[in-house]
């Protein structure tokens, strides 16, 4: 074995960097890919509590920042004007809270898009990110899409008598 040692001097060190240089890739990888689900898990959430919050401002014309509702301005506003005329500008203050809020919070991740649509009862909110992990503009140059989310999210507006119902629902399956 001494003999071994003597002869071949120096193979030890090339087989020590290729192992730990291999070694090191995969733990980053790993930790790129927990990066990954923590931003899509963080998106998923900003995407749900921003369209929730749009959903009553489209809905019930209340201030988008406040959450607060004048009834003598919406009862105004219904009386003389069209329903919901702030539909278009609720969707682009929507848009740009929600693209700041996600620039904010995620961490390596940068936001390609962010699209918001609204009807009378609903938003949809659609948002794609793509998280800057050290190899994936390599794997970009082959067509390869890694690390990129694309998630949806839609809420509808329940009035008072459906929430009322389902309470009712809810109290009668506890009897």
């Amino acid at each position: 074995m001494s003999k071994m040692w003597k002869e071949e001097e120096g193979y030890i060190t090339v087989e020590a960097s290729l192992i730990v240089s291999a070694g090191l890739m995969v733990l980053f990888l790993f930790m790129g890919y927990v990066c990954y689900f923590m931003d899509c898990g963080i998106a998923q959430g900003i995407m749900e509590e921003t369209g929730l919050k749009a959903v009553d401002t489209v809905v019930t014309g209340g201030d988008y920042e406040t959450g607060k509702i004048d009834y003598r301005k919406l009862n105004n506003r219904n009386l003389y004007t069209k329903m919901y005329p702030g539909k278009t500008d609720a969707a682009g203050k929507v848009k740009k809270d929600l693209r700041n809020s996600l620039r904010q919070h995620l961490f390596l991740g940068t936001v390609e898009n962010v699209s918001v649509n609204t009807t009378a009862d609903k938003v949809k909110v659609q948002v794609k990110f793509q998280l800057a992990v050290s190899g994936s503009s390599f794997l970009k140059m082959f067509k390869i899409k890694f690390f990129e989310y694309q998630g949806t999210y839609e809420a509808s507006y329940l009035s008072e008598m459906e929430k009322i119902r389902r309470w009712n629902r809810v109290d009668g399956t506890m009897d």
